[in-house]
Formats: C-alpha cells, sequence, structure tokens
C-alpha cells in the first residue's frame, strides 16, 4: 500500500511536470530592443524597435518592428511566431511600406525582408533605381535571442518625385531572392 502511494504521487507529479514544464519554459516575458536609429532629412531621427510578448498564450509569441519615423508616424507589422523563437524564413520574404509626408515632398520607404536578403531595389514608376542595403540586428542581440536572426530592416528617406513601383530583395552574392509590386504602396 506504502508504495501505491509512492507510485501515484510519483506519477501526478511527473504528469504536473509534463503538463505545465513545457509550456511555462515557452513563455516569453515582454521585451523591447532598439535595433537602430538614424537621421531623417530635416532634423529628427527614425528608430526601429523589435518586440516580443506572449500571443494570448505561451505557445506562440506576438513579434513586432516597430518604425518610428518622425513626420512620417509610427508603424509596425506584427506577426505571430512559434514559442521559442526559431522564425522559419517564409515569415520574413518582404515586408515593406512606402509613405509620403503631409507636404508632398518627402518619402519613406521601410519594411524588412529575411535574413538572406542583403539589399533592395526600389524602382520608381519614372524607372529611378536606389539600392538599398537591408541591416541586421546589432550582433550582441542576435547572439542572444533567436528570434532576432530571421530577418534584416531598411529604412530609406527619398524626395517624393514619383512612387515605388517594384521592388526587388538581393543576396549578398546579387542573386535575386524576390520581386514584388505596389498595391497602394505596400509590399508583399
Amino acid at each position: 500500500m506504502r508504495y501505491r502511494l509512492i507510485g501515484l504521487l510519483a506519477i501526478g507529479a511527473m504528469f504536473q511536470f509534463l503538463s505545465t514544464g513545457p509550456a511555462s519554459a515557452a513563455c516569453a516575458r515582454s521585451q523591447h530592443h532598439l535595433l537602430g536609429t538614424g537621421p531623417i532629412p530635416g532634423g529628427m531621427n527614425w528608430s526601429v524597435t523589435a518586440r516580443l510578448k506572449n500571443n494570448g498564450s505561451c505557445r506562440t509569441w506576438l513579434f513586432q518592428l516597430v518604425f518610428s519615423l518622425g513626420e512620417f508616424g509610427m508603424s509596425g507589422p506584427a506577426t505571430g511566431i512559434p514559442a521559442g523563437g526559431h522564425i522559419p524564413p517564409e515569415y520574413f520574404r518582404l515586408n515593406a511600406r512606402e509613405l509620403v509626408n503631409s507636404t508632398g515632398e518627402n518619402a519613406v520607404f521601410y519594411g524588412f525582408v529575411d535574413s538572406e536578403g542583403a539589399s533592395v531595389t526600389a524602382t520608381t514608376t519614372e524607372g529611378e533605381t536606389a539600392a538599398i542595403k537591408a541591416r541586421l540586428a546589432p550582433s550582441s542581440l542576435r547572439h542572444r535571442l533567436d528570434w532576432l536572426r530571421s530577418f534584416r530592416y531598411f529604412v530609406y528617406f527619398f524626395p517624393a518625385s514619383s512612387p515605388i513601383e517594384s521592388v526587388s530583395v538581393f543576396n549578398r552574392g546579387g542573386r535575386l531572392l524576390y520581386r514584388a509590386r505596389s498595391s497602394h504602396g505596400l509590399f508583399y
């Protein structure tokens, strides 16, 4: 009888560990990490911040990039990612947007690509092109946080003479990875 009670207690403890252990281990504490900053024509600064928190439960996390773009406002795409932070490359193929300021004089093109996408070439409706370097999160953060390894971000300011019509994403060797056309200033 005594051994049966110990056995039942052991089974109960193991069940409790298995039913709560992995789920609680996968919970993410709310995090904010500054990825980069730079000047905006006209004197202000832009910044990009990565945010992470639980997405309603500990089974998935909510990942968001917040672009603070001065007079252009704040914007940030968000997506659910697997708990643990390992993000499949297809999550970040391309997500970009073009905005024009209130005077119609300046524009910003910003977004993110997967970690293989080293540069983004934007082509306007007038055929002008701009090669934009996509940046990785700082190495100190990438080494500690798996969820910051799967993408690169970019921010590019330019005179708003003509809108961006198409975007091409290239790897470090110059191989075309992906191409997209504008859908009302959005690129996917």
